[in-house]
């Protein structure tokens, strides 16, 4: 998987302020992005009853950011990360499983974040925040365990999952007052939940489907 991303991000002024012209160019960029991310997955079944996945995932990213009119000159955030990934399933009959998994997350801060983003005094008040070029990325580790399959004849199939999800170093805006705002790596996120899925065929032409979350 790669990506080469090179393009132009110009900021002008929309309001009316004493401070600024209306349409007035506020900021302007010349910002590249390149990664490339070399991944595999072997996939066997060391019984007949059972199923084993195993992958990972290469990231490196880079980011550049050249401030064209602005006193921040050249900017750049580099990263990196390997990403697991594991799971089994067993069969419990013919048309019965049970599964676990578990997966990495690596999610790079945007480059608003990290160059482009300022806070600005308008209308009496602070807004928006400042870039950050030091952030660090967001890592998730998601786990869960399911139930699948159908009935005999085929005609109600199901599939439940249970999940587990931590998200750490999330990027967020902080605001200390006056023009001291800035996107730090301060938030946590946990989510845990039930997702559920339910079909009936009751002719070969016909299907009918729910979810639940």
């Amino acid at each position: 998987d790669m990506i080469r991303s090179d393009g132009t991000e110009t900021s002008k002024a929309w309001t009316n302020d004493v401070s600024v012209v209306p349409g007035a160019t506020e900021s302007e960029w010349d910002l590249l992005a390149e990664g490339v991310s070399p991944f595999a997955q072997l996939q066997f079944s060391p019984v007949d009853w059972a199923e084993v996945t195993l992958g990972a995932r290469y990231d490196n990213i880079t980011y550049q950011g050249v401030d064209k009119i602005g006193a921040k000159g050249t900017m750049e955030s580099d990263y990196s990360n390997i990403s697991k990934k594991a799971g089994v399933s067993f069969a419990l009959n013919e048309s019965n499983s049970l599964w676990l998994g578990y997966g990495e997350g690596f999610v790079v801060p945007s480059r608003s974040s990290l160059f482009t983003s300022s806070a600005v005094f308008r209308g009496g008040s602070w807004r928006g925040y400042n870039a950050n070029p030091d952030l660090s990325p967001e890592t998730a580790k998601n786990y869960s365990i399911g139930l699948r399959g159908e009935t005999d004849t085929g005609m109600i199939g199901y599939d439940l999952t249970l999940y587990y999800s931590l998200i750490e170093d999330m990027v967020v805006g902080v605001d200390r007052g006056g023009a001291d705002r800035g996107y730090v790596n301060a938030g946590e996120v946990t989510g845990k939940g039930l997702e559920a899925a339910l079909s009936f065929t009751p002719i070969d032409k016909l299907r009918f489907d729910a979810a639940y979350t």
